[in-house]
């Protein structure tokens, strides 16, 4: 099974790899950053995020423990799913907090994105397109 980093990575490359060899088919000289700043301003699938980790960081944040803060990057990726669980509790109080989670984890609920700089999903997806 892969890991929720192989998984974000595996969907990067496909949506990069589809641009880049759309504009080749169509006659253009594709722009792979420019393909890549496309991408990453688009919603993800999911947060990428496994699920007992999200469930042990965001009870945490709801009990008022310190998330990771703006000199890390994955701390916007926390805010963001804290926000979105927040959204889903207050939607649906009846489901259980692991439920919340869960729809979050598996891409059923909130506003993912992929998290990472144009410089670090280059380096992800540049390998693809050379073989």
């Amino acid at each position: 099974m892969k890991t929720p980093t192989a998984l974000r990575d595996t969907e990067l490359t496909k949506r990069c790899k589809h641009r880049f060899e759309s504009a080749l088919r169509s006659g253009r000289e594709p722009n792979l950053y420019k393909i890549i700043l496309e991408v990453l301003s688009e919603p993800a699938p999911s947060y990428f995020v496994d699920y007992y980790h999200a469930s042990n960081r965001l009870s945490a944040a709801l009990r008022g423990e310190p998330m990771p803060t703006s000199r890390y990057a994955c701390a916007s990726l926390w805010s963001d799913m804290l926000r979105d669980l927040k959204t889903l509790m207050a939607k649906h109080p009846k489901q259980s907090f692991h439920e919340h989670i869960l729809a979050l984890c598996v891409g059923a609920a909130g506003r993912p994105r992929f998290y990472l700089t144009p410089r670090r999903a280059l380096e992800i997806v540049r390998p693809a397109l050379m073989n």
